[in-house]
C-alpha cells in the first residue's frame, strides 16, 4: 500500500468517486438557451438527470437583465470592477465602462447562483448579450470562473458538465474549456482556441492583456 505506483491510482479512484457522489444532485442552469447554430449541444435534461444526477434548470435572459438592473449594492459592483483593472497588464482606456457592466453582470451572476443553490452555469454568450446590452461576455466567463462559479459559453450545457467533473476530480482547481485544433508531437504542444471563458488566473508570466 506505501508504495507510489499503488498511491497515485488509489488516489484517482477516490478521486473518481468523490467527483461521481458529488454530481449526483449537482445543478446546473442553462442561462439563455443554447446559442443559435449550436444544434449539438441541445441535450435532453431528463437523460442528463438519469445518467448522471445533474438536475439541470433553465433561464431566460431576461431574468438575469432584471437582476443585474435591480442591483444596488455599487461596493460590491466595484470590488469586482477593481480587480479586473488590477488583474489587468494593460488594458485599453475605453474599456473602463465596458469593465463596470461587466462588473454588474457578474455581481449579477453571483447572485443567481447563491438564491439557487447552483453548481454551474452555461451561458447563451451571444448573440443576445450584445445586441441587447453592447456587451461581449468573454471576460465576465473568465471572472466567474476564477471565483470557483464553472462557467461555461454558448449554452453548452455538456461543457458545464465537463468543466464541473474536471473542478471535482481537481479539488476545486478552476478549469476552462476551449477547442483543441491539433497537436504538434515534434514540440510536445497543443493548440486550442475558443478561449472565452478562461480565467485570469491560467494566464502565463505575461498576464492579462484587455483591447
Amino acid at each position: 500500500a506505501g508504495e507510489e505506483q499503488f498511491i497515485e491510482r488509489f488516489d484517482a479512484l477516490v478521486r473518481a468517486l468523490y467527483t461521481s457522489i458529488n454530481l449526483k444532485g449537482a445543478r446546473i442552469a442553462l442561462v439563455g438557451g443554447v446559442a443559435p447554430g449550436f444544434d449539438n449541444l441541445i441535450i435532453d435534461s431528463g437523460k442528463l438527470q438519469e445518467k448522471t444526477g445533474v438536475k439541470l434548470v433553465e433561464y431566460d435572459m431576461e431574468h438575469i437583465y432584471a437582476l443585474a438592473d435591480s442591483l444596488s449594492d455599487p461596493e460590491r459592483i466595484n470590488r469586482y470592477y477593481q480587480r479586473m483593472i488590477d488583474q489587468s497588464r494593460t488594458y485599453s482606456a475605453n474599456m473602463e465602462e465596458y469593465f463596470q457592466e461587466t462588473a454588474r453582470f457578474q455581481a449579477a451572476f453571483h447572485l443567481l447562483v447563491e438564491e439557487n443553490e447552483l453548481d454551474a452555469l452555461a451561458v447563451s454568450c451571444w448573440p443576445k448579450f450584445q445586441t441587447d446590452r453592447h456587451l461581449g461576455v468573454c471576460t465576465l466567463l473568465g471572472q466567474l470562473n476564477d471565483d470557483s462559479i464553472v462557467t461555461s459559453c454558448e449554452g453548452d450545457v455538456p461543457g458545464a458538465l465537463g468543466m464541473l467533473s474536471l473542478h471535482l476530480l481537481s479539488l476545486g482547481k478552476t478549469t476552462t474549456i476551449m477547442d483543441m485544433v491539433t497537436i504538434d508531437p515534434a514540440d510536445d504542444s497543443v493548440l486550442l482556441w475558443h478561449c472565452g471563458p478562461t480565467a485570469p488566473s491560467l494566464s502565463d508570466e505575461n498576464g492579462v492583456a484587455m483591447q
